[in-house]
């Protein structure tokens, strides 16, 4: 394959990639517009100012995005296969299917977050790939800024299946919450020896 042709292969994808990850954040900002108007939410302060500073934040990101988009190479109609594959299709049957409740607004918001991270993930390996890099530096810029909204939503979970219940007349321990929320953070604190053993495997 010639430099050429690989150049031109390397730029269809990456533009796939990044078309993929926009129509993904357009729908989970989207999702985040709408859960902001859920009584639920609404009256969680604080589930609802980080659920706003997401939206806000993917949005930015879109259009960061966008720039270094545009100056891609790439061959004429390969951007028309971005919809079929696009992994905003995910996030939509989430919206489409989604249960009230504060717990599983906050999960499906969790799992789309982590999704988008994912694919930011997929796209700083092919930008260096490809030698891309200012296309590798985004990603991994915005995988960064990601990453504090998708431990935070972790951190809220327990806790807001804690306060459901009670809501729902359940005589819960008091401590329960915080309880819950130690031990997801415990279980998901980095262990670097059982790190460092699953990448010998």
């Amino acid at each position: 394959m010639s430099p050429s042709t690989q150049s031109a292969v390397a730029a269809d994808a990456l533009a796939l990639m990044l078309d993929d990850l926009r129509a993904l954040r357009g729908a989970i900002a989207a999702g985040c517009e709408s859960h902001a108007r859920e009584p639920a939410v609404i009256a969680d302060e604080a589930g609802a100012a980080l659920i706003g500073r997401a939206r806000d934040l993917l949005r930015r990101q879109n259009i960061r995005a966008e720039t270094l988009r545009l100056h891609l190479r790439t061959t004429p109609g390969a951007e028309t296969a971005a919809e079929e594959a696009s992994s905003a299709g995910v996030a939509e049957f989430f919206l489409l299917h989604r249960q009230p409740g504060r717990p599983r607004i906050l999960r499906d918001l969790s799992t789309l977050l982590n999704l988008a991270a994912a694919e930011l993930a997929l796209l700083h390996g092919a930008a260096l790939a490809a030698r891309a890099g200012d296309l590798a530096a985004l990603a991994l810029d915005q995988l960064a800024e990601l990453t504090p909204y998708v431990m935070e939503l972790g951190r809220l979970l327990p806790a807001a299946a804690v306060d459901d219940l009670a809501a729902r007349g359940l005589a819960a321990d008091n401590l329960a919450g915080a309880a819950a929320q130690r031990n997801v953070q415990e279980a998901w604190r980095n262990d670097p020896v059982e790190c460092a053993r699953l990448s010998s495997v």
